[in-house]
């Protein structure tokens, strides 16, 4: 599955939940919930939450792992 979609971990236990075709939930350290689109353009995946902020990362994945920038997260 070379789908984004799925719950995804990383090493220090922050967790992205990309929903659908276009909505995501990233999960931070203190707990707080935020809910935003994704889009995939080329080689990079860009987040973008609904406070307007947009963050683009370098975007590698490999079945059930994701490298953005240099961070690895684990399909759960």
């Amino acid at each position: 599955n070379s789908s984004p979609v799925g719950v995804w971990e990383s090493a220090n236990r922050s967790a992205l939940i990309v929903v659908n075709v276009s909505t995501f939930l990233p999960m931070f350290d203190d707990g707080d919930p935020m809910i935003g689109n994704w889009e995939k353009d080329g080689s990079k995946l860009c987040l973008s939450l609904a406070t307007g902020a947009k963050s683009c990362f370098s975007y590698q994945q490999k079945v059930d792992a994701m490298k953005l920038d240099n961070a690895i997260y684990i399909r759960q």
